[in-house]
């Protein structure tokens, strides 16, 4: 129960504005012998639509964690990686996500500036731990950039 109060500890630290509910819930909190906690958080980010530009682009950067693949896997197994080429920013991808921006995206996809990675690439991110990214959820998607390529 320790590491769920420090999940929910950290997670509306970050996250405050936007957190409505965290719930924990499963077997473990109805005293059964259980390994997993299951955790609902129910997020307000209605307030995209009235940032400012620079507001939302200060929200994206904050939003930017680091990782290796290992995590990515599963939302890889999902379809929602979009992998960004070192020439974009992304920061500036998830704002035109977030904004429904489809002419540009389309730009960008058609251009082969951002892609799904192939099953070869996630193999190679999946062998090689090293290879960091940077990623960016913008619901339902997760962006990756690949750290030290530009």
């Amino acid at each position: 129960l320790k590491i769920s109060e420090v999940h929910k500890t950290m997670t509306i630290n970050k996250f405050e504005k936007y957190i409505v509910s965290y719930v924990a819930a499963g077997s473990l909190f109805r005293g059964e012998k259980s390994n997993d906690i299951d955790v609902y958080i129910i997020v307000d980010d209605t307030d995209v639509r009235r940032m400012t530009r620079g507001e939302l682009k200060e929200k994206l950067s904050s939003e930017v964690l680091e990782t290796n693949w290992k995590p990515l896997a599963e939302h890889f197994a999902r379809g929602v990686v979009y992998y960004l080429e070192p020439e974009l920013d992304l920061v500036e991808v998830g704002e035109s996500m977030a904004t429904d921006s489809v002419s540009q995206i389309k730009r960008w996809l058609d251009d082969g500036l951002i892609y799904t990675p192939t099953p070869q690439q996630a193999t190679q991110f999946h062998e090689d731990q090293d290879i960091k990214f940077d990623m960016l959820i913008i619901e339902p998607y997760v962006l990756i950039q690949q750290k030290g390529l530009s």
